[in-house]
């Protein structure tokens, strides 16, 4: 019986092993990819490291897109709804100043009104996987760093952060990509 402990043992260990072994070859890569001095603000130049890959053009990340198609595809309107809030988020992610977080904020509230107002005519809306894809959105530091930077000027300025959850047709209409990429660059 020690034997078939022991052997068990070294399976788990050896596992283990190789895991964190994968683990560091993935952060070394990734540490490779960024610059050596203050990464944040040569990246933060870069749109493109928080909005892509996004290779349809629909202004939603990719692995994103398959998230909200895999989770709520099955709804026209949760799609819309789902595809619209990471379209604002990822917008007010890029915003770097004050005036571009201004322009930008009132579609990202839009955005969670509608989900709110859905959430009500729609009490099967998985709201696990809204939080899930929440999370997703801001699925490295770089993206939360740019999403809290967005938000603390948000606060600054003393804008409204409340949402009135309503669901009605401008819910179901695309936002517009192009004037969201040429807002944040203004």
């Amino acid at each position: 019986m020690t034997v078939s402990i022991t052997s068990r043992f070294r399976q788990r260990l050896s596992i283990i092993v190789i895991a964190v072994t994968a683990l560091v070859s993935v952060e070394r890569a990734v540490a490779a990819t960024f610059p050596a001095d203050d990464g944040l603000v040569h990246q933060r130049d870069s749109k493109a490291a928080l909005l892509e890959p996004d290779l349809d053009g629909n202004g939603v990340r990719d692995d994103l897109d398959d998230f909200v198609q895999q989770h709520f595809g099955g709804d026209k309107r949760a799609a819309r709804t789902m595809q619209n809030f990471v379209i604002s988020a990822q917008h007010a992610m890029i915003t770097t100043t004050q005036q571009q977080s201004a322009r930008v904020h009132p579609m990202y509230l839009h955005a969670i009104a509608c989900i709110k107002g859905l959430a009500e005519i729609e009490p099967s809306l998985n709201a696990y996987a809204f939080m899930e894809l929440a999370e997703r959105i801001g699925n490295t530091g770089f993206r939360q760093d740019a999403m809290r930077e967005h938000l603390l000027r948000v606060d600054a300025m003393k804008l409204n952060v409340q949402a009135t959850p309503r669901f009605d047709a401008a819910c179901m209409e695309p936002l517009g990509v192009a004037d969201l990429r040429q807002v944040a660059d203004k």
